[in-house]
Parts: C-alpha cells; sequence; structure tokens
C-alpha cells in the first residue's frame, strides 16, 4: 500500500479552508440563519435587488432551473449531475456567505457567475479544490468571462 505524502503548506490550506466552511454552516444561508446552509438552492428573498424574487441555484452554469420546477412555491430540483462539486460548493455557499456579511450587495447573481468561471477555469486544470486556485487560475477565470462567454459586465464580474 503507497502512502501519499500531502505537502504541510497544502494541509494547511485545506484545513482553513474546512474551518472558513464550518464557520458559516453553523450561521445558514447568506449568514442570516433564516435558511439551511446545505441546501442547494438559497432564497433571494431581501438579498437581492428589489423585488427579486426567487433562488440561487448552486448548480453548474449550463444548469437552467426552468427545466426542473416541481411547483412555484419551492425551488427547483437539481440532478445529481448538474450539482457544483461537493468541496467547490460547500466552498462557493460559505464564500457568498462571507462576501454577503460583510461586504453586502445585492448583485449576488454576480457573484455567482465569477464562482462559476471560478469552478470552470479549476476544471481545466484538472481539479474541483478551491485551495488550488493560483493567480493563472484567476487569469484564466477572467478569461473565461471575457472572451468565451462574451459578458458584457465582465468587468464588474471580474472584480468578484
Amino acid at each position: 500500500m503507497t502512502t501519499r505524502l500531502i505537502p504541510r503548506p497544502a494541509q494547511e490550506a485545506r484545513a482553513n479552508l474546512d474551518s472558513f466552511i464550518e464557520k458559516y454552516i453553523s450561521r445558514g444561508a447568506w449568514g442570516k440563519g433564516e435558511h439551511p446552509f446545505n441546501d442547494n438552492a438559497w432564497p433571494l428573498d431581501g438579498v437581492s435587488q428589489r423585488g427579486q424574487k426567487g433562488y440561487l441555484y448552486f448548480a453548474r452554469r449550463s444548469y437552467n432551473p426552468k427545466h426542473h420546477f416541481v411547483d412555484k412555491k419551492s425551488s427547483a430540483h437539481i440532478p445529481a449531475d448538474q450539482l457544483q462539486p461537493n468541496l467547490f460548493r460547500q466552498f462557493s455557499k460559505a464564500m457568498l456567505a462571507h462576501l454577503h456579511l460583510n461586504r453586502p450587495t445585492t448583485g449576488v447573481k454576480t457573484r455567482k457567475t465569477a464562482l462559476d468561471a471560478l469552478l470552470t477555469a479549476l476544471e481545466r486544470s484538472e481539479t474541483t479544490d478551491p485551495t488550488d486556485v493560483s493567480v493563472a487560475i484567476l487569469e484564466q477565470a477572467c478569461k473565461i468571462i471575457q472572451n468565451e462567454w462574451k459578458l458584457e459586465s465582465a468587468p464588474r464580474i471580474a472584480t468578484q
């Protein structure tokens, strides 16, 4: 049996990520405790632009909730193959809760788009572990937003 050795900085980064996620699990969705952290769809009521209803889905960018509604009063179902990878999904939730508590904005979907680009860049580097983010990964995420997705709000998304 081979023992895989993990460098100390990688162990420390993972421990930091785990404690960051754990901190926000106890605070619930958006860090407000009104909705469970572990749900894969968080309500936008009171968080997003005035009057905007609906949910923020922790699914891949290609996911379209309109194809998965069960009823109009609850969030759409997310098939397992459309969910973000588990560790990245937990990181995304914790990061959005952290940012909402410390730098509130009504543009939460912009932040989600930035996280989608980060996930895409990580996957192209054959990982989905947020501790593997580097300057090169961040640059790749910015290129994805601007050159591939061709979003008009690319500079605003990239700052997130």
